[in-house]
């Protein structure tokens, strides 16, 4: 399953950090994983001078499970955010990206302030 993770949700969101700012990040990956028991790993596909694509897929990215489903998520879902920056930051030319990373989600502020007891 892929899911692409750089992306910024309209829901079912937590705040990270990505590429050194904040923004908001999907908890799908995560989720899945950890109610499946299932590996993640980062994958990114380049294209080589031939025309040719290869597709890399890194290691595990361990998954947090201490019980506290709200840390477990927040810490996670960085882990996701820290390999897939680790692949650009690697071939930033084959990053394509076409879309406001970093905008302001208003609702999902709201709803996280109210989670967080504030």
């Amino acid at each position: 399953m892929g899911i692409l993770v750089d992306q910024s949700p309209t829901n079912s969101g937590v705040p990270a950090q990505f590429f050194g700012q904040p923004c908001w990040a999907t908890i799908g990956p995560v989720i899945f994983a950890l109610r499946n028991h299932a590996p993640v790993h980062a994958a990114t596909m380049a294209r080589g001078a031939d025309g040719r694509y290869t597709i890399e897929f890194t290691s595990e990215i361990p998954m947090a499970n201490t019980g506290n489903l709200r840390d477990d998520l927040v810490e996670n879902v960085q882990r996701c955010q820290d390999a897939v920056e680790a692949a650009i930051r690697k071939n930033p030319g084959q990053w394509l990206w076409l879309h406001r990373r970093w905008k302001a989600r208003p609702r999902l502020e709201e709803e996280w302030k109210q989670r967080m007891g504030g």
